[in-house]
C-alpha cells in the first residue's frame, strides 16, 4: 500500500476495535436474548421449568449488569441515519401485521365469555365519554352476574378512541405492540455489527409470536399492547436525563398496572440518600397530581375496588388452579413451584419481594457508591428492571399475554445500550 493510504486504513481499524462491546453490554443484549427465548418459548425443546427459571434470571442479570456500564444516552439511530430502506420495511411490517390482525379478529369477535376484559374497558370507557365519570368504577351488570372493573385510568383510556371512531377495540392492543417495537426500532444501530441484527431478529420472533403462534390470544382477547407501549416507553425515558420526562413516564405505568409499585419508592429513595431533593421533587410530584387527579375526576370509591385486590388475586389465582391448571404449569413464572396451596404465599412473596427489594437494592447501590468514591450510574433502570422481573416471577396468575411487558422492555433497554457509544468503550 501507499503510505498515503496508511491514515485511512488505521481510522477503519481504529472504528473496528473500538465498536466492540463490552462485558456488560454484551450481558444486557444476552439477557434481552434469554428473555425473548423464554417467552415465545424458542427452541421448543426447552420446557417451561428451564423456561421460567431462565426468564428470571435473564431479568436479573439485565438489572446487575446495567449498574456496570457507563452513563447511557439515547441516540435514536433510524432518524439520525436518516435510512428510507427501513423506513420501507417497517411501512410493509405493519401492512403485513394490519392483515394478519384483521384475520385474527375477524375469525373471533368480541365476547366476555371468552376473556372479559376488553368488554369491561369498553363499558369504561362509554360510561367515561357520556360524562358519568362517577359511575366509571361502578358494576357492571351486562357481564357476568355483575363485575366490579378494576383497570387502571391510563390502561383504560387509550381504547376511548375506539368507541369514538368505532372500530375494534382490538386495534389499540395492535397499535401498542407496535409503538413498542418501535421504540426499541429506532435505537438499533445496523452499523456497528451483528448484535443490532440480533435485536432486530428477537423483535421479529415477538411479532411473529404474537401474530402467528396460534395459542397466544394477545390481540385476539387483550389489552396488553397499552401495557407494553408504556413499559416500553419508559426504558427510553429512563436514560433521557430529564426527570420531568421520566417521571411521566413513571406515572404512565402506574396508572396503567401496578407492576412498578416498588420501583418509585426505591427511585425516590436513591435520590434522598444522594441528596438530589430537586429530581426527588420533580419525579414523584407527576405521579402524585395525577393520582390526585384521577380521585377528583373519579371519586374517592375509585379506591376502594383496589383495596380488595389481594383477596381477589389469591381468589382467582386458586379458581385458575381448577379450571385451567395449564396455564399455571406450562406459563412462565414461579406459580409452578407453589401449586395452588401455597397461593397465599406466593402473594406475599410478591409483596416482599417486588415492592420491598428494589428499595433495598437502592440502598446496597447507594452504599457500594460510598465507598468506592464514585456514585453507580444507570440505578434508576436497574431498579425498574429489578421491580418488573420481581414481580413477574410472583405474580399469582401466570397468563403468557402478561410476560411480553419485561420482553418488549428489555429489548429497548438492549437497542439503546447497543447504539449508545459508551457500548463501544
Amino acid at each position: 500500500y501507499e503510505s498515503s493510504h496508511l491514515p485511512a486504513i488505521q481510522n477503519q481499524a481504529y472504528t473496528f476495535v473500538s465498536m466492540r462491546p463490552t462485558p456488560a453490554s454484551l450481558a444486557i443484549i444476552a439477557a434481552a436474548a434469554l428473555l425473548t427465548a423464554s417467552a415465545t418459548r424458542w427452541p421448543s425443546s426447552v420446557g417451561p421449568l428451564a423456561s421460567s427459571l431462565s426468564f428470571l434470571a435473564a431479568g436479573l442479570l439485565m438489572s446487575v449488569a446495567l449498574l456496570f456500564m457507563p452513563a447511557i444516552r439515547p441516540r435514536p439511530t433510524l432518524l439520525r441515519n436518516r435510512e428510507p430502506w427501513a423506513l420501507v420495511a417497517i411501512a410493509l411490517g405493519m401492512g403485513f401485521s394490519y392483515l394478519l390482525s384483521a384475520r385474527i379478529m375477524d375469525a373471533s369477535p368480541l365476547n366476555y365469555r371468552d376473556a372479559d376484559m376488553l368488554p369491561i374497558i369498553q363499558a369504561m370507557a362509554q360510561r367515561f365519554l357520556a360524562g358519568d365519570w362517577a359511575s366509571v368504577y361502578d358494576v357492571i351488570p351486562g357481564i357476568w352476574s355483575g363485575v366490579q372493573p378494576i383497570y387502571l385510568p391510563l390502561l383504560w383510556m387509550p381504547f376511548a378512541a375506539a368507541e369514538v371512531f368505532r372500530f375494534d377495540p382490538r386495534w389499540v392492543t395492535v397499535s401498542g405492540i407496535w409503538v413498542a417495537a418501535l421504540v426499541a426500532v429506532l435505537f438499533i444501530d445496523l452499523r456497528k455489527g451483528l448484535l443490532g441484527w440480533l435485536i432486530l431478529f428477537l423483535l421479529y420472533r415477538v411479532m411473529h409470536h404474537l401474530h402467528m403462534e396460534p395459542s397466544n390470544n394477545v390481540i385476539r382477547l387483550t389489552e396488553e399492547g397499552v401495557i407494553y407501549a408504556w413499559y416500553a416507553l419508559l426504558a427510553w425515558a429512563l436514560f433521557s436525563r430529564s426527570d420531568l420526562v421520566l417521571s411521566l413516564a413513571l406515572s404512565a405505568c402506574l396508572l396503567s398496572r401496578f407492576s412498578l409499585a416498588g420501583a418509585v419508592p426505591a427511585i425516590l429513595l436513591y435520590r434522598a440518600l444522594q441528596g438530589r431533593w430537586r429530581t426527588l421533587l420533580v419525579t414523584a410530584s407527576v405521579p402524585a397530581l395525577l393520582c390526585v387527579i384521577m380521585l377528583l375526576a373519579f371519586g374517592i370509591r375509585t379506591l376502594m375496588p383496589f383495596t380488595s385486590l389481594p383477596a381477589k388475586y389469591i381468589g382467582h389465582a386458586q379458581w385458575v388452579w381448577r379450571t385451567h391448571p395449564e396455564y399455571m404449569t406450562e406459563g412462565l413464572g414461579l406459580a409452578k413451584f407453589f401449586g395452588p396451596a401455597r397461593v397465599a404465599l406466593q402473594h406475599s412473596l410478591l409483596t416482599w419481594t417486588a415492592i420491598i427489594l428494589p428499595s433495598a437494592a437502592a440502598l446496597a447501590a447507594w452504599m457500594f457508591g460510598r465507598l468506592r468514591r464514585k456514585p453507580l450510574e444507570n440505578v434508576d433502570a436497574a431498579l425498574v428492571t429489578l421491580a418488573l422481573t420481581l414481580f413477574h416471577a410472583f405474580v399469582p396468575v401466570t397468563y403468557e399475554y402478561l410476560f411480553f411487558t419485561p420482553v418488549f422492555f428489555g429489548l429497548a433497554v438492549a437497542a439503546i445500550v447497543q447504539s449508545h457509544p459508551a457500548e463501544a468503550a
